[in-house]
């Protein structure tokens, strides 16, 4: 098995025993002490040990391209973004492991978590620029608007009858506001990552197309998780809070898994 098959084994092990005993509480079972302990500290450990490694991976990718390659200042901007989703998540840690408590929505992470995305927005958009400057086919004007409308109805479609609770349900005006922002700016992120999905789908089976549908497969799953939090939130169902943390540490292990695929690749 060459080091790149290895290291999908170990991202692959590492997200099923990191999602583990949430997946046990949800069947069932792990509901003692030992059961709430794994799920404290290795549901945090996790998410934000991918948060971090992802940063560094695509910081490490900037590093290794020369000064005038377009992509280089692409994955600076996405490193930025993921650090600030790691300082997010860094909040969320010290509130739930270091302090013992419930941590509070909104809050500080949710600075941090709303200014990771105009950062990973704009890197997404300057790659596909960054690709039609290096003479990739990035398709037509006509595709990429095809492309972009196709996501948004699709979203439109699933996201609404989720939400509409959400809207519904009264609450605190910047807890609403959160609760339908986050996976709006979900779905933002997910029209040019689809698009850089259709660029490498030429590479299939390549590590060109692992390293997009990795942060693609992320990025889907942190807008399901999103609008769980957001709809069982509302809805009052925190006995399925589980579920979404099986979401974002999987979301997380995705993000991380692409962005070091790409830093192998330049290896």
């Amino acid at each position: 098995m060459s080091r790149i098959g290895r290291a999908d084994v170990a991202f692959g092990l590492a997200a099923l025993v990191a999602v583990s005993p949430f997946v046990l509480h949800l069947g069932g079972t792990a509901t003692g002490a030992t059961g709430t302990a794994a799920r404290l500290y290795l549901g945090n450990l996790s998410k934000l040990t991918f948060l971090v490694l992802a940063a560094a991976s695509a910081l490490r990718v900037a590093a290794r391209l020369e000064a005038g390659n377009p992509m280089r200042g692409t994955w600076r901007t996405m490193a930025a973004g993921f650090v600030a989703f790691a300082a997010g998540q860094a909040v969320l840690f010290t509130y739930q492991v270091v302090l013992r408590l419930p941590s509070p929505f909104p809050s500080l992470a949710d600075v941090f978590f709303v200014a990771s995305y105009p950062l990973l927005l704009t890197a997404l958009v300057r790659a596909i620029g960054a690709y039609a400057e290096t003479g990739y086919p990035i398709g037509t004007t006509r595709e990429r608007t095809g492309t972009t409308l196709t996501v948004a109805a699709a979203a439109v479609v699933a996201g609404y009858p989720a939400l509409k609770p959400v809207i519904a349900t009264p609450a605190p005006a910047l807890e609403k506001l959160l609760n339908v922002a986050y996976p709006v700016l979900d779905l933002a992120v997910l029209v040019p990552v689809f698009i850089l999905l259709r660029i490498a789908i030429r590479f299939r089976g390549g590590e060109v197309w692992k390293v997009w549908a990795g942060l693609l497969t992320g990025f889907m799953l942190m807008c399901v998780g999103d609008v769980l939090f957001a709809y069982l939130t509302a809805m009052g169902q925190a006995h399925l809070d589980p579920l979404i943390h099986v979401m974002y540490i999987l979301s997380y292990a995705c993000l991380a898994r692409g962005a070091l695929g790409q830093y192998e690749l330049l290896r």
